[in-house]
């Protein structure tokens, strides 16, 4: 089952159309979030674009 963290991140991404903008809104830094965006692509095999 997904990690509510993830699906908050993975929704804040598609929101804010940016890891950069979605890592401001969620108070994390931007590396952060692109280190938990790899781990859902590779966890649950995602293809984002």
């Amino acid at each position: 089952m997904i990690e509510t963290r993830l699906l908050q991140y993975f929704l804040a991404v598609a929101e804010e159309q940016s890891i950069t903008r979605a890592a401001e809104y969620l108070h994390i830094t931007q590396p952060t979030l692109s280190k938990q965006m790899m781990e859902l692509v590779h966890r649950y095999t995602l293809y984002l674009n």
